[in-house]
């Protein structure tokens, strides 16, 4: 039996003789049971930030069907949905299984009209290339990582619209490249066709300065002012140079008004 919006990672368990089953107005306190269950495995603030936003929207014996907002529902299902099915099972039988309807009440970021459209970057300016190594499933999440990884995860799948900009501290080699990494491969793969720009603090500085020299500012200004998402590694070494840190300044602002993701 399928579902309208049942999504490939919910698997059903075929061929196991099927339980009696609770009615749609018991699965309404079982719905409490397992949010209650969520949260006590994935802790407070994963859960806020993922889990939370979900909501019953109906239970008909055998498929137990949660909106969820768009753009969130793919990664909530590929991180979740497995711990979200065992929940209900417990709660409900162990025929049951998850399924998503899309909030469609809730609304989805917009792309400029007419689409994004990426501007080529002048020499030495912001790439689009991503470690592939460094992606979200790869990092190692504990409890002093748990909040920047959320964090992360609600840039890159709902750009501009919450941590923005995102700053990332930590002692070197804790993970903060990675996670640029990994923002930059999630909108790749899933943002639609955002334009996203990387680039480390030296690159910008040595793009700046070759702009100044052959008086092409405009074209280093669209490289960065133009992008949906900007990365910048390395933050730090912008200080004390103040021509840099004016432009930068500049660039930060730009980006803020319009609704563009920075991280940091």
């Amino acid at each position: 039996m399928s579902c309208p919006g049942t999504s490939s990672f919910f698997r059903w368990i075929s061929g196991e003789e099927r339980l009696s089953l609770p009615t749609h107005h018991d699965a309404v306190p079982a719905w409490r049971t397992i949010r209650t269950e969520l949260r006590q495995r994935v802790g407070e603030s994963t859960f806020d930030i993922w889990l939370a936003q979900l909501e019953l929207q109906a239970f008909d014996g055998e498929a137990l069907i949660l909106t969820a907002p768009p753009g969130t529902r793919q990664w909530i299902g590929a991180r979740y949905g497995r711990l979200l099915e065992r929940c209900a099972r417990q709660a409900l039988g162990e025929n049951i299984r998850v399924v998503f309807s899309e909030d469609a009440s809730r609304p989805r970021r917009q792309s400029p009209p007419g689409g994004p459209t990426a501007v080529p970057a002048p020499p030495a300016g912001p790439r689009e290339s991503f470690n592939p190594r460094y992606s979200f499933e790869q990092y190692i999440i504990g409890e002093g990582n748990r909040l920047a990884h959320a964090a992360a995860l609600t840039v890159a799948e709902l750009p501009g619209d919450a941590y923005n900009p995102l700053f990332l501290h930590a002692p070197p080699g804790l993970g903060k490249t990675h996670l640029l990494h990994a923002i930059g491969n999630y909108v790749q793969a899933f943002g639609g066709g955002a334009v996203i720009r990387y680039t480390t603090a030296e690159a910008f500085t040595n793009h700046f300065m070759g702009a100044l020299s052959t008086k092409a500012m405009e074209p280093f200004k669209r490289a960065y002012r133009d992008a949906d998402v900007l990365l910048i590694d390395d933050i730090q070494f912008l200080a004390a140079k103040a021509r840099t840190e004016e432009e930068f300044f500049h660039t930060f602002n730009a980006l803020r008004e319009d609704g563009r993701q920075l991280v940091i």
